[in-house]
């Protein structure tokens, strides 16, 4: 897992060696939501989240079961592995227009707001005689509206859960090398499918449901609801260093806000009669009794340098 193709996101360091990424792998087995139903103000709002892992180090490494909480990050390697986000992933499974299976497997949906509805999208490159492309919403507890609207979610858990899309074919601009955003559907160069504002709508299916999409282009199935979790890998080796200069930093100022600082002007100079005069001061930033030490061994320095001699007397 640790390596530069498994990340989303990666910002290097200025000296960063691809070479000294430690081998580690790191598997979800099961997630856990713990949400409010006491409070009649908070009702529905997150209070928990635990991620149950394998973790392995390096290839040889035996595999251990480890527990992934907000605020509670895992070592690995060197490294720092938070958990920073989670989601459902809706199972779907697509077959062209052929019969074949251009698509099978979880979907990551992205939550956009507190009841978890999430941004679904789907691609099916693969998909004969037309690549396909699918775009919606998933609903962890679906509410049908009032008004004849669109279903809503109205809970974060998995009471009802729907996926609602629109489908369209068309060339998916993926055979021309260009890097795309998974989580972007771009429809404008796409002819439309199912959607509301067409004769055939838009699809709608709970887990276990097929629905065959129009023209024969293929169906899709809602197979089942998986739990996925996002992570953030810290890993920084000159955070000791950095500490340890940190403390002599601090260090150096706790001590400067005890040391009183004292100052000292000397001049020299040689008078018309050859002799050199030596005049010094010194001042304190405060009272300070030591000054006086001070001014003797200052003393003591500069007549070792220039001893004074007492004036000759004329004859």
């Amino acid at each position: 897992m640790n390596s530069l193709v498994a990340y989303d996101n990666f910002y290097p360091g200025t000296w960063f060696d691809e070479s000294r990424l430690h081998p580690f792998s790191i598997r979800l087995d099961s997630f856990e939501r713990v949400f409010d139903r006491d409070s009649a103000t908070h009702y529905g709002q997150a209070l928990d989240f635990t991620a149950d892992v394998t973790t392995q180090e390096g290839a040889d490494g035996e595999p251990q079961s480890d527990e992934l909480k907000v605020n509670h990050p895992l070592t690995l390697g060197g490294a720092r592995v938070f958990l920073v986000g989670n989601g459902y992933a809706p199972v779907v499974t697509i077959r062209d227009g052929e019969g074949e299976v251009a698509f099978s497997g979880p979907v990551i949906s992205r939550p956009d707001d507190q009841v978890y509805t999430s941004m679904a999208v789907i691609k099916a490159p693969d998909a004969q005689p037309e690549q396909l492309g699918f775009v919606g919403l998933f609903l962890p507890t679906a509410h049908e509206a009032e008004d004849g609207g669109p279903a809503i979610s109205v809970d974060p858990e998995l009471y009802n859960p729907q996926l609602q899309l629109n489908s369209y074919y068309g060339d998916l601009g993926l055979d021309e090398g260009i890097p795309q955003n998974v989580y972007v559907l771009d429809t404008d160069s796409l002819e439309v499918l199912n959607s509301r504002e067409v004769d055939a709508g838009g699809i709608v299916l709970d887990p276990g449901e097929t629905q065959e999409l129009p023209e024969g282009m293929g169906s899709i199935t809602f197979e089942e609801v998986q739990d996925y979790i996002a992570i953030d890998i810290h890993y920084n080796p000159a955070q000791g260093g950095v500490l340890v200069f940190a403390l002599i930093a601090l260090g150096g100022l706790i001590l400067s806000l005890f040391l009183r600082r004292r100052r000292a002007w000397v001049t020299v100079e040689t008078t018309e009669a050859g002799r050199t005069l030596v005049r010094y001061g010194l001042l304190s930033r405060g009272e300070d009794f030591r000054l006086r030490d001070e001014n003797i061994a200052l003393r003591d320095q500069l007549e070792s340098r220039w001893p004074v001699r007492a004036p000759e007397k004329e004859d």
